[in-house]
């Protein structure tokens, strides 16, 4: 795996040259490390990169909330919306959202609230 970006850059390549916005979600990791901090890594195809399909990474650390749900009527899993933002000392990333404002909402849903990110090509 290479190192995209870490952080704030993470979140400014991938809402420009890596945009994530209509990737697909091919896989959901969520595990404690060695030190027993949640972490989750999900998968993502991008659909309209160059070159077109490349595979990446993103770890979030130090969870603080996540929700993901599915139901067979849905597809698994193409990412029509999103927010990805920082808010004070947390990352925040909703990939059903309710609506495109930088601001978490009780309604967005596929959401993931933590502490860090890394991206990484695969």
């Amino acid at each position: 795996m290479e190192l995209i970006a870490l952080n704030e850059d993470l979140i400014n390549m991938l809402s420009d040259k890596l945009t994530i916005l209509d990737s697909q979600l091919s896989k959901i990791d969520i595990f404690e490390d060695e030190n027993e901090e949640l972490i989750i890594d999900i998968y993502l195809k991008l659909c309209y990169s160059k070159p077109k399909g490349i595979k990446v990474k993103i770890r979030f650390i130090g969870i603080e909330e996540y929700s993901f749900f599915y139901t067979k009527d849905r597809y698994f899993y193409f990412i029509q919306r999103l927010k990805l933002f920082k808010k004070e000392h947390h990352y925040y990333l909703s990939m059903d959202p309710v609506d495109e404002k930088e601001e978490i909402s009780v309604e967005d849903q596929d959401f993931i609230l933590c502490n860090s990110i890394e991206g990484y090509f695969i």
